[in-house]
């Protein structure tokens, strides 16, 4: 933002689930929902959240660029979207065991995980 340009990240694998980055001043979110979206690995989708400020730079540009959905993918990620929470919760737990099991082991000297409070 120093100098005037957007901030945009790749929120692909929080899926907008874990974080939303508007809310930290993020300008541009970008998400493979082929990915956690979906959830069944059968469709090609992303999705680009943009706050109000920067709309104003990009809201001609799927009609310039030709970029549509059709109704099938749109489906098929609301389809995976009905079990998104289940999935993500699911992950969060593996993600608590193993980050647990590291802990506890003498080789490990760092863990970067943000759900600890070592963390940075």
């Amino acid at each position: 933002h120093a100098h005037n340009i957007p901030v945009a990240i790749d929120n692909t694998y929080s899926s907008g689930y874990f974080l939303n980055p508007l809310e930290l001043g993020v300008d541009i979110s970008i998400i493979a929902a082929t990915k956690y979206l979906s959830g069944h690995s059968d469709v090609t989708m992303g999705i680009v959240v943009i706050n109000e400020k920067e709309w104003k730079n990009f809201d001609k540009l799927p009609e310039t660029l030709g970029f549509t959905t059709s109704p099938d993918d749109a489906y098929l990620v609301l389809r995976g979207m009905r079990t998104l929470d289940v999935r993500m919760k699911a992950h969060e737990k593996s993600a608590d065991e193993i980050v647990e099991f590291l802990q506890n082991r003498k080789e490990i000297k760092t863990i970067f995980y943000p759900k600890l409070k070592s963390h940075p």
